[in-house]
């Protein structure tokens, strides 16, 4: 019986040895460097600094740490030092808070597998060779806060293209677009520039040698907002922001007259696009396949969607045709969420399965409504397409409700009172129609004794409301 007990306290032993010699436990380590308090964990390579004010890492602090992988720098501190993460040869990502305005110079240098940076939306100066030999960088996104990129800020990156938002008013010699080699600059192949015609960065590309294209973005990733910016006609790369799972909003800025073909195609999670009234058409295939697509706010100003310039929207379960429409393209809004869509006796043309067809090859529509005028170009589109057609019209409460789409105008008639509503989305004319942009005049005829709770709380472009003398009460907004 002992030698049994013998045999086995030595197996054990042997086990927990041999475990012990296998198994690494991770660690976190803490302290301060510079004006910073930091974290590091050295079972991801998380590095975290916290602090306010200047960052104060002296230079190489981090020379030659290959165990950093990702950084993330804590809202309130304001720079990043000189040469602050130097030689981080592994390091794949920085987070940028908004609250830094400046990257130092060569904060980044050498930091070869450095892909991803995240600027947050507070930079203003990028210091000279801030990202100097960052090989793995093939893109970046400034903010639009950024005013100075200074001399070599983005040598031998990886970058082929890069925009430059008309808020930078300074860049320095040779900041993008270069190689370095043996003290010999070379320019990319094929560099594309994207900038704002008269702009500082149009002048760096045109005195460069640059391809460049006349539009140019921003862009927030604390949100996810992209901005373009432009005058005339929009002039930007195609499928610019493909296979982008960031971008989440677009804001189109006044002065560009057009949406450019393909150019925003195939962005995955884009669900908020906002048109300027400077813009009178939106190109073939604009945001075609634009899966999570949701919300399109298009301006009195648009004249013509042309084909498939929604295509494949399949979550677009609304949207509010501005009445300046005169022209819906072939299979602009083929295979997307509609069930209805109420349009304007302006349309005077409306091309092959434009509306309420689920592919280019179905032989029957798929269920939607038109709401419109008569006689209009709609009317036509949904007989010859055997498509339910209805008048923006019908009863509420005591009360009858009618649109006029040429005119922007609701009118109210009967008596008592047009209904209870808890919110806007309980009003007939949003629920069966999704009007709501398009009103733009309210009339209450004789006899209505109530205006209703909500009853147009969310009209934005409303502009005048019209009370009888029998109307005595107002209701909640």
């Amino acid at each position: 019986m002992n030698h049994t007990k013998k045999i086995i306290t030595v197996l054990l032993t042997v086990f927990a040895a041999v475990f012990l010699q296998t198994v690494v436990f991770a660690t976190t380590t803490t302290g301060t460097i510079g004006n910073c308090s930091y974290r590091f964990d050295d079972s991801t390579g998380m590095l975290i600094l916290t602090g306010t004010g200047s960052m104060g890492i002296p230079k190489y602090a981090y020379n030659n740490r290959s165990d950093i992988k990702s950084i993330y720098i804590s809202s309130g501190i304001t720079d990043i030092s000189d040469y602050a993460f130097y030689g981080c040869y592994n390091l794949t990502m920085v987070q940028i808070p908004s609250t830094v305005t400046s990257i130092g110079r060569y904060a980044f240098q050498q930091d070869s597998k450095l892909s991803s940076v995240y600027f947050g939306n507070g930079v203003i100066t990028i210091g000279s060779g801030a990202f100097f030999n960052c090989s793995a960088l093939t893109n970046v996104d400034l903010p639009d806060t950024v005013t100075t990129i200074n001399s070599s800020a983005f040598v031998n990156t990886g970058l082929k293209r890069i925009s430059i938002p008309p808020s930078v008013t300074t860049v320095g010699t040779h900041a993008f677009g270069y190689t370095l080699s043996n003290s010999v600059y070379s320019p990319v192949s094929s560099f594309v520039v994207c900038a704002v015609n008269g702009s500082a960065g149009y002048t760096y590309a045109s005195n460069n040698g640059f391809t460049s294209f006349t539009s140019a973005w921003s862009f927030n990733d604390l949100n996810g907002t992209v901005t373009i910016y432009g005058n005339g006609l929009m002039s930007l790369p195609t499928y610019l922001f493909e296979n982008r799972y960031d971008v989440k909003k677009l804001i189109i800025s006044e002065g560009l007259t057009n949406v450019g073909a393909s150019v925003f195609a195939s962005s995955p999670m884009l669900n908020t696009v906002i048109i300027p009234s400077s813009a009178t058409y939106i190109s073939t295939s604009a945001f075609q396949n634009c899966t999570r697509l949701s919300s399109v706010t298009m301006s009195s100003g648009l004249k013509y969607i042309y084909s498939s310039a929604f295509s494949g929207c399949t979550s677009l379960e609304v949207i509010n045709l501005p009445k300046t429409v005169t022209s819906i393209g072939n299979y602009a809004f083929l295979n997307t969420g509609l069930s209805k869509i109420t349009i304007s006796p302006n349309v005077a043309s409306i091309g092959t399965k434009a509306i309420g067809y689920n592919s280019a090859t179905a032989s029957s529509s798929n269920g939607i409504v038109i709401y419109g005028n008569s006689p209009s170009a709609a009317k036509t589109y949904a007989a010859d397409n055997n498509i339910t057609f209805k008048s923006p019209s019908g009863t509420t409460g005591n009360c009858t409700w009618s649109f006029d789409i040429s005119t922007g105008t609701m009118t109210i008639s009967g008596s008592g009172k047009p209904g209870t509503f808890y919110s806007y989305a309980d009003t007939p004319w949003y629920k069966e129609c999704g009007l709501k942009d398009e009103i733009e005049k309210v009339v209450y005829n004789s006899g209505v004794t109530e205006t209703g709770n909500y009853v147009f709380k969310d009209c934005t472009n409303l502009k005048e409301v019209s009370l009888s003398n029998t109307v005595t009460m107002v209701g909640l907004s």
